[in-house]
């Protein structure tokens, strides 16, 4: 929070520049809902035949809370990491070879878990595209938080807010 204060009092459009704001912010929900709403019933589905859906009350302050992270994420992966590696004068990387990087990175941060690698690195593909062309990071971290969320309870058999809290919302 502090890093974005100062860049934002010395630079007051990086917040623009970073995709933190309401702009393209329709569009690029409506982009990302199809994916969203076919990725939760596929999650929802592979948890039932795989016995790892535990789909539960619990998920409702998960979904408010966790696309606050998921903001903060993309942010630093999309909004810094892969923003620099694209604009930066140092390195010119085609935009393919800077969503292959940004992806790859991001699954590599969710190791150990090899499913939650795997599905990080499509999800990055994705965002980090639609990113360079719509510059919208809010409506990618509220969805992050959203299908994180889901996959966690169905496909991952975790329930992070028993996890936290050590007891059920009811």
């Amino acid at each position: 929070m502090v890093y974005i204060f100062l860049r934002k009092k010395e630079i007051p459009q990086i917040l623009n520049y970073w995709g933190l704001n309401f702009h393209n912010f329709r569009k690029t929900f409506l982009e990302l809902l199809p994916i969203a709403v076919i990725s939760s019933i596929a999650f929802y589905f592979i948890g039932n035949k795989l016995g790892t859906n535990i789909l539960n009350i619990n998920i409702i302050p998960i979904l408010l809370i966790y696309p606050i992270w998921g903001i903060i994420q993309q942010f630093i992966m999309i909004g810094i990491f892969a923003r620099n590696l694209k604009d930066g004068d140092q390195i010119n990387l085609p935009t393919a070879g800077v969503v292959l990087i940004a992806a790859t990175l991001f699954a590599i941060v969710h190791f150990p878990f090899l499913i939650l690698v795997a599905a990080t690195f499509i999800l990055a593909i994705v965002y980090v595209s639609l990113y360079f062309k719509e510059r919208n990071l809010l409506v990618m971290g509220i969805y992050h938080g959203w299908i994180g969320g889901l996959f966690f309870y169905t496909i991952m058999e975790r329930d992070p807010f028993f996890e936290v809290f050590g007891t059920n919302l009811f």
